[in-house]
């Protein structure tokens, strides 16, 4: 292709891709049978316990300054 200077057009397609079969693949196991679920549960507890923790010591701090106030006057 020479070097024309001059604008090209260039019209891509993308390429076919196989229909979905229910057929059984010769795709090799991994080993790989652990299930997501029990991971997404810890991290959702886990999500859980931190919001919790953090509301809690929010409402100790704001009970503790109120205490002071109270006595302070």
């Amino acid at each position: 292709m020479k070097d024309t200077m001059e604008v090209q057009k260039v019209e891509m397609k993308d390429a076919r891709t196989p229909e979905k079969t229910t057929e059984k693949t010769n795709a090799p196991k991994t080993g790989d049978n652990q299930k997501v679920w029990a991971f997404v549960l810890l991290a959702l507890a886990s999500a859980g316990t931190a919001t919790g923790v953090t509301v809690y010591r929010r409402k100790k701090s704001k009970m503790t300054d109120n205490k002071k106030e109270t006595e302070e006057k």
